[in-house]
């Protein structure tokens, strides 16, 4: 393991002398070039590199805009000096702002990505170089608290932040940072997981309850969500439901390249849920026909003008009766009603409630104007009488409602 750490931090410190090089470096450009072909491209570089900083989180909109301004005014003088020896000029902030965030980045996606087990914080038996590299990011959390103050609406600064909590195992600061964010920015998928992951180590590394709710919002935003279809099939196994972890496992494997490791890693885990279920289950699963739904959607003629630019089309079924979780929902972009989609029981949110386990269900058609997952005033709604999931009849829905 110290090996590793020796070879990762050669590479890190071989990136940073790649990338920090160009913005340090005064030296003049090779005479041959011509002169103003060499200002453009230098412009033209420079450019990139400040939307590459924007897109970092390493500069505000304001400050990129300002660079900008002043790149222009640079390359106007440059080619009014056809004679003058060509320099670049040395941009010590972004130098600086990229030599501290790479290294801090570079840890936190290894911590978070590079190991099952890393987000579990240090145990008794790690190595120094483990240790070290958290120290790392202790001495610098400070410098990511302040950006997240100062940037409140910046997701990428609030999920560094809050990944750096659960390394240090701060869960209740990651908990509290998560809830906050998710109230100015709303259900966004990557959001919902990172705050179901924070609150299931906060009670015990337990994601059964309010965390597998917020998986379930994130899997109504984001069907495909890798990281929420694994989480939810832990929270299946948690809950004494191998045949459920099995289904949000097969999603999660269906949306891998076949070859990759990772494929191969959860096939492996699959093969030994399996090897859990009683005789047959898994074999007579895969090859019963899966519950479905044909639905429908159209909008009422007198809503038309009502429906917002850019909204989001919500097609879901909730069981007829008893509890209101939806057991399939599928998420579109307004602009392709009228729309047809298929609801099944592949779809299901929550461990143990699918379209299979409910003979009757009601399905709804929402159009959000915010894109969240959650009803909210304003919102257009369609929705169907109780509808039998046996009879395999296609379900048309109406958009005909505002919500109050």
């Amino acid at each position: 393991m110290i090996t590793f750490w020796i070879i990762a931090g050669l590479m890190l410190l071989a990136a940073l002398a790649l990338v920090l090089r160009p913005l340090l470096s005064s030296r003049p450009l090779s005479a041959a070039l011509d002169q103003q072909d060499a200002n453009i491209a230098v412009f033209r570089r420079r450019l990139d590199e400040l939307e590459t900083e924007q897109a970092a989180g390493l500069l505000t909109a304001t400050d990129a805009a300002e660079a900008r301004l002043e790149l222009e005014r640079q390359l106007l003088g440059d080619l009014g000096e056809r004679a003058a020896p060509l320099r670049r000029r040395p941009s010590y902030g972004a130098a600086l702002a990229i030599g501290l965030m790479l290294p801090i980045a570079a840890v936190l996606l290894y911590l978070q990505l590079g190991s099952p087990t890393a987000a579990t914080g240090i145990t008794a038996g790690a190595s120094s170089a483990e240790q070290s590299q958290v120290a790392f990011i202790r001495e610098h959390i400070g410098d990511l608290e302040e950006k997240v103050r100062a940037e409140p609406g910046n997701l990428e600064a609030v999920l560094m932040l809050g990944r750096a909590y659960l390394v240090l195992q701060q869960y209740d600061a990651a908990v509290a940072l998560y809830a906050e964010a998710q109230s100015q920015l709303g259900d966004q998928s990557v959001l919902l997981v990172d705050y179901a992951e924070a609150l299931g180590y906060a009670q015990g590394a337990n994601l059964v309850g309010r965390p597998s709710e917020l998986l379930q919002r994130a899997l109504a935003v984001e069907p495909t969500s890798q990281k929420a279809l694994w989480l939810m099939g832990l929270a299946a196994m948690q809950a004494d439901q191998p045949q459920q972890a099995q289904h949000y496992w097969q999603r999660l494997a269906a949306t891998l390249p076949p070859e990759s490791e990772t494929a191969e890693q959860v096939r492996q885990l699959l093969a030994e849920v399996a090897a859990q279920l009683p005789a047959g289950t898994a074999e007579g699963q895969s090859a019963a026909v899966a519950a479905s739904l044909q639905v429908e959607v159209r909008l009422a003629p007198a809503l038309a003008e009502q429906v917002p630019v850019g909204g989001t089309v919500f097609v879901l079924a909730r069981p007829a009766t008893g509890q209101r979780a939806p057991l399939a929902v599928v998420r579109q972009p307004v602009e392709r009603l009228p729309l047809q989609v298929t609801l099944d029981e592949s779809m299901a949110m929550v461990p143990g409630m699918s379209l299979r386990e409910f003979p009757q269900v009601v399905v709804e058609a929402r159009i959000s104007r915010s894109g969240d997952a959650a009803s909210k005033p304003g919102d257009l709604l369609g929705r169907s009488g109780p509808v039998a999931v046996a009879a395999g009849e296609p379900v048309v829905i109406v958009i005909d409602q505002v919500v109050e």
